[in-house]
This record gives structure tokens, C-alpha cells and sequence, in this order.
């Protein structure tokens, strides 16, 4: 399981949508931190089907040169 932040990328991009819901699809809004995260979670749901449901793959790795940070993470307790 992989949780998106979007509060973190909006500090570093305040122009992002206010709502996070629609980032799996922000491709649509074709600016580039748009496009990356959509891309990044996109990849991930993908790279999870492709294993076979065994892994979540890291993505931060195609966000990180442009949002300085991590934007998904791993939570340690699942509620």
C-alpha cells in the first residue's frame, strides 16, 4: 500500500489543484507536476498488477528531481 501526499507537493507546487482526488488522472491538466504525479501513480498501479500483487513499487524516484521529496509513502500502521 502506497499513500500519495499531496499536501507535500502543493507546498513546493501551491499551484496544483486544491483537490488531490483527481491526480490519477491529471494528466488531463497537461502541465508537468501534473503529468509527473499522474505518470508516477499510474506507473505504480501498473508495476503492482505486472507482480502479481507482491509488491508496491517505489515510483518517488520520477517526482523527486522536481518536488525535492518523497510523495508517496509507505505508512508503518495500516488503520
Amino acid at each position: 500500500m502506497s499513500v500519495y501526499r499531496h499536501d507535500l507537493a502543493r507546498q513546493i507546487v501551491p499551484t496544483l489543484p486544491e483537490n488531490p482526488h483527481a491526480y490519477m488522472a491529471a494528466f488531463a491538466q497537461l502541465d508537468q507536476p501534473s503529468l509527473l504525479i499522474a505518470l508516477a501513480t499510474l506507473s505504480q498501479a501498473s508495476e503492482f498488477l505486472a507482480s502479481g500483487r507482491r509488491e508496491v513499487p517505489d515510483v518517488n524516484g520520477l517526482v523527486r528531481f522536481l518536488f525535492r521529496q518523497n510523495l508517496f509513502e509507505t505508512p508503518s500502521l495500516i488503520p
